[in-house]
């Protein structure tokens, strides 16, 4: 019986994300989604957890940061014109 010698395997590329970019998202975050009830922060985590999946291959994290931090931007900005309708009603 002969064992076959594998090849190493190479080593994987350096995991990148910008520390201070992830700061910014953490305190948009925290600021923008404050007022937002759990439905609507479901919602939000549903739309944010498929770019994540969608980035799930690049080990340069700061283009899903910098997509996240516009749809967060674009959901709170959607909700607060539903919730201006309604007050108009």
């Amino acid at each position: 019986m002969t064992i076959e010698e594998r090849s190493p395997t190479p080593p994987l590329p350096d995991f990148h994300i910008d520390e201070t970019l992830l700061e910014e998202f953490n305190k948009q975050l925290t600021d923008t989604t404050a007022s937002l009830n759990v439905e609507q922060l479901e919602q939000l985590r549903a739309t944010c957890l498929g770019s994540v999946w969608r980035h799930r291959m690049e080990w340069e994290r700061d283009g899903l940061v910098r997509e996240l931090m516009e749809l967060v931007r674009e959901f709170v900005q959607e909700v607060r014109v539903d919730f201006d309708d309604e007050g108009d009603s």
